[in-house]
C-alpha cells in the first residue's frame, strides 16, 4: 500500500483493465459470470462429523484429476495438513492473485527511476477486472472473475469500507456478501478467527470457497480508493470439484480446524531422537527405514539467544546426499534476527528459547543436520521422525538463504527471492529488513511467474499488503500463516520507518506448485531515492528429485546481523 513519509495515500481514481485465467493464461476480461441477489450465509446445525482422512495425497492420473471430490471439508483439512505439502497434488492446480495493482505494469524492465509509469508504476488502488451497473443503481467493482473449476482462498485489504460480495457457479445470488469490514475483520460468523482477522490495519479472509464452473468476487462502495488482493487456485477441467454451500459448514468442522491451527500436533507414530549439536559434535544422521522416512517436527534449544549468535550459527541440512537447506539458525524457524517469539502453524518460538519447525521433510535413504556453530554456541536438537513412503513424485524439503547488505534503495527494481528449474512447491518468505531512512521502504509488490506465463501468476500491491498488513503499520502479530515479529521503531514513533522488520507469510492453502519453473521476485520501492536498506530473504520450498534451484547458495559472509 502506499505510505508516503506522511503515511497515507492519496487515491485519484480510475479504472483499470484486468486479467482473467483462460486457459492457463491471461487473457481480457469477458462479461460476469453472474447476476446480483443477496443471500446471507448460515452455519448449519452441530454435527459429530469430524474432518475425514481427506488432505492425504493420492496417484494423479494422466488427466491429471484424482479419483476423490474436493470438497470443502477436504479444503478445510489442507488448511492444517502439512504433510501434503511435499507430495505432487492429487488434482493437479495454479494459484494465481487477482489484485488492484497498477495496470501501467504491463512490460517487464529490469529496473527504474520513474515509479508511477510502467513495470514500477505505483497507482495500487482503484484497478479491478470490469464493472457491472444493476437496474437499482449500484455499481459493483469486479475484483475476480475466472471460469472452469477452482477455489477462492484469500481475500486481503487495507481499506476496509463498502460491501463485498461473492458469487460461485450459476447462481442467481452470491454465497457471501456483507460489509467489507465484518467479513475479513472476523466478526461474521462463521468466518471469526482465525478465518478473518486483522492483522496490524490489514483485514483477512482466509477461507476455501470452492466453485465448480466459475468464480466472481466484487466490490461495492467507493471503486476509486479501494486496494484488494483475491488469491484463488484453478483446477484442470476434469476436477471433481463440488461448489461451496454455506450447508456443507457445522461447527464441529470449523472447531475441529479451529484447534489444528491453534494447536498443531506431530502426526501419529513418530519416534523421538535427541542430540546436542556444538562445534566438536556438528552433526546428526537419520537412516530411514524401508520404504522411505521423514522428520516431522523439529526443535531446537540454543544456548545463546542473542541475535548475533542466532544469525551467525548456520543450520545445515541434507536429504539423500543432497543439502537443500543453508540457512541462519534463528531465521530458519520463522523470525529473525534473533529469537522472535510467534506462533504460527509451521514454525513457533518460545520464549524460553524453543525453536520449532513443523515443515515434513521426506528421505529416501538417509538425513542429517548440522549446526556450524559460532563461538560458544550449541543447541539440543530433537528430531521427531516416522516411516513414509518415498515415491518418485515426493519432494525434498529446502530453504534459499539470500542476503543483501545496505544496498541502494534506488532504482526501483526486482530482487529474486526463488527461482527454480522443474517441478515444486513454494510455501513461505521471510523478509528481514533494516532501513537506515526515515521513510517508508515497502511499497514493492510480489511478482510471481509460475511454468511458463509471460506476466506474473501473482502480482502484488505492496510489501506489507503480501503480509497480511497495511499502512506500513509496525505493530507485531502473528497468525497461523502471517506474522509480523520485529518492528522498530514502535508504532508510537508515528512516520519514522528507521529500524527492523521481520515479516513472515507461509503458502499453506495456497501453496505456490509449479511444474517446470518459479521466478518469486520481491520489488524494491523505496521512498527515499538516495538511500540505502538491508533487504534480506529466507524462501521456504519444496523441490521435485530433479529440480535444480537456480539461486546463489550463501556464502561464510551472508551470515551476519545488519551494520
Amino acid at each position: 500500500m502506499g505510505c508516503s513519509s506522511g503515511g497515507s495515500t492519496a487515491p485519484d481514481g480510475g479504472v483499470g483493465a484486468g486479467g482473467a485465467l483462460s486457459d492457463g493464461g491471461f487473457a481480457p476480461d469477458g462479461p460476469g459470470l453472474l447476476d446480483l441477489a443477496v443471500d446471507v450465509a448460515v452455519l448449519a446445525p452441530d454435527s459429530p462429523l469430524a474432518l475425514p482422512e481427506v488432505a492425504q495425497e493420492v496417484g494423479v492420473d494422466s488427466s491429471g484429476c484424482g479419483a476423490t471430490p474436493i470438497t470443502t471439508q477436504s479444503l478445510l483439512g489442507e488448511m492444517f495438513d502439512l504433510s501434503r505439502l511435499a507430495e505432487r497434488s492429487r488434482d493437479a492446480f495454479a494459484t494465481f492473485s487477482s489484485t488492484s495493482h497498477d495496470r501501467q505494469s504491463v512490460a517487464y524492465q529490469s529496473s527504474s527511476t520513474g515509479g508511477w509509469i510502467g513495470w514500477y508504476a505505483n497507482h495500487d488502488w482503484g484497478n479491478y477486472a470490469g464493472t457491472e451497473s444493476y437496474p437499482d443503481g449500484h455499481v459493483e467493482y469486479v475484483m475476480l472473475n475466472v471460469a472452469g473449476p477452482g477455489a477462492v482462498l484469500r481475500i486481503w485489504t487495507g481499506t476496509p469500507y463498502g460491501k463485498m460480495r461473492v458469487y460461485l457457479d450459476d447462481m442467481q445470488n452470491p454465497v457471501l456478501v456483507g460489509d467489507v469490514a465484518a467479513l475479513l475483520g472476523g466478526t461474521v460468523a462463521p468466518f471469526t478467527p482465525p478465518f478473518g482477522a486483522i492483522t496490524a490495519k490489514g483485514y483477512n479472509l482466509e477461507f476455501p470457497f470452492a466453485f465448480r464452473q466459475g468464480a466472481k468476487v466484487t466490490y461495492e462502495g467507493d471503486g476509486s480508493a479501494f486496494f484488494y488482493q483475491v488469491w484463488y487456485r484453478m483446477y484442470e477441467g476434469c476436477a471433481d470439484v463440488r461448489t461451496y454451500s454455506p450447508g456443507d459448514l457445522t461447527n464441529a468442522t470449523l472447531d475441529s480446524v479451529r484447534s489444528n491451527l491453534a494447536n498443531p500436533s506431530p502426526p501419529p507414530g513418530v519416534s523421538s531422537v535427541s542430540a546436542s549439536l556444538d562445534a566438536t559434535t556438528a552433526d546428526m544422521t537419520f537412516v530411514a527405514p524401508a520404504g522411505g522416512g521423514e522428520i516431522s517436527q523439529l526443535t531446537v534449544e540454543p544456548v545463546l539467544l542473542d541475535a548475533a549468535s542466532l544469525r551467525s550459527s548456520v543450520l545445515v541440512m541434507e536429504f539423500d546426499d543432497r543439502e537443500t537447506v543453508r540457512a541462519p539458525l534463528g531465521d530458519f524457524f520463522g523470525a529473525g534476527p534473533g529469537g522472535l517469539p510467534h506462533h504460527s502453524l509451521p514454525t513457533e518460538v518460545t520464549s524460553p528459547g524453543q525453536f520449532i519447525s513443523r515443515f515434513p521433510m521426506p528421505f529416501q535413504r538417509r538425513a542429517k543436520i548440522s549446526l556450524i556453530a559460532s563461538p560458544g554456541q550449541a543447541a539440543g536438537v530433537t528430531a521427531l521422525t516416522r516411516a513414509r513412503t518415498f515415491t518418485p513424485t515426493t519432494q525434498y524439503f529446502a530453504t534459499q538463504w539470500t542476503a543483501r547488505t545496505a544496498i541502494p534503495t534506488a532504482p526501483y527494481r526486482d530482487l529474486p527471492v526463488a527461482r527454480v528449474s522443474g517441478e515444486g512447491a513454494y510455501v513461505g518468505t521471510l523478509l528481514s529488513v533494516k532501513n537506515y531512512s526515515d521513510l517508508w521502504w515497502g511499497e514493492g509488490d510480489e511478482k510471481i511467474w509460475i511454468d511458463s506465463v509471460a506476466f506474473p501468476s501473482a502480482f502484488g500491491t505492496g510489501t506489507e499488503d503480501y503480509f497480511g498488513f497495511a499502512y506500513c503499520d509496525r505493530h507485531t502479530f502473528d497468525s497461523p500463516y502471517r506474522l509480523q515479529s520485529l518492528a522498530t521503531p514502535p508504532p508510537e514513533a508515528g512516520g519514522n520507518y528507521r529500524g527492523l522488520v521481520s515479516a513472515t507469510r507461509y503458502h499453506i492453502m495456497d501453496v505456490l506448485r509449479f511444474s517446470t519453473a518459479l521466478d518469486f521476485e520481491l520489488e524494491l520501492w523505496h521512498w527515499d531515492g538516495a538511500g540505502t536498506i538491508t533487504f534480506d530473504t529466507l524462501a521456504f520450498l519444496y523441490l521435485a528429485q530433479t529440480a535444480t534451484n537456480l539461486m546463489a547458495p550463501p556464502t561464510s559472509a551472508d551470515f551476519r546481523l545488519p551494520p
